[in-house]
């Protein structure tokens, strides 16, 4: 019952297009309108709660809202079914060499002007970066954002930023030698400056380019990293 109840609850949420911290019916109109006992009403909340679509509010004034999933919970969930099946750090970066291609290939063919300039202007910050590994990483990380949002493909975006959570550098202790940096930037720049030119196929390229190095990066570098079997992301 409770999981029919959390059901007609995300279908009331998501075809009413309700806002975050949209306020919800309150337990006793829930237990009225389903039919159902508290417990079940107060389990289906829980239900949507660790879904992050409700949030539980306490106190005088509280009580369920329409909250607003993150990706942290969806990369979470996926480390550990990916844990549960015997997936490497390896095979996450393999998925990764296919998903960004692609991200970058749309982004070409869709990003705005305002997208273009603030891409171009991430490799120029991470230019210009000398001593902070974790700035760099910082940066290295926005940029692979900007360009997965200005794709334009919600399915794609949504994947690669639960696949990038896990493989993120500064969480796993990656650290990038001056050689390194330097073909990081010139790889950032080659695709910045195809999705500047509209070349979809030319974007796609360069982003396979530089993928591909990062992993023969992290292969020569981290040896004992890529075969391990991946982190599970913390909660928020």
């Amino acid at each position: 019952m409770s999981q029919v109840i959390a059901d007609a609850i995300a279908d009331q949420i998501l075809e009413q297009n309700l806002p975050a911290g949209a306020r919800l019916a309150n337990e006793a109109q829930m237990v009225e309108q389903y039919g159902a006992g508290r417990s079940s009403v107060r389990e289906a909340l829980r239900l949507l709660e660790a879904d992050g679509l409700v949030e539980i509010r306490p106190g005088l004034g509280g009580g369920a809202v329409v909250g607003q999933p993150d990706v942290n919970r969806v990369a979470r969930r996926l480390t550990i079914l990916l844990r549960l099946s015997g997936a490497s750090f390896t095979e996450v970066v393999d998925a990764r060499k296919t998903i960004e291609p692609s991200l970058a290939r749309h982004a070409a063919a869709a990003a705005t002007d305002e997208q273009i300039a603030e891409i171009t202007a991430s490799v120029e910050r991470l230019a210009g970066m000398s001593q902070s590994n974790e700035a760099f990483i910082e940066e290295n990380a926005r940029f692979h954002s900007l360009i997965a949002d200005a794709s334009g493909n919600a399915v794609l975006t949504t994947f690669w930023r639960a696949i990038s959570a896990i493989v993120d550098g500064h969480e796993v202790g990656v650290r990038y030698d001056e050689r390194a940096r330097a073909a990081v930037v010139a790889a950032h720049r080659a695709v910045a400056e195809a999705v500047a030119a509209r070349e979809p196929a030319l974007a796609a390229e360069a982003m396979s380019a530089h993928v591909s190095a990062v992993d023969r990066y992290l292969e020569k570098h981290y040896p004992d990293l890529v075969d391990k079997p991946i982190r599970i992301i913390a909660p928020n």
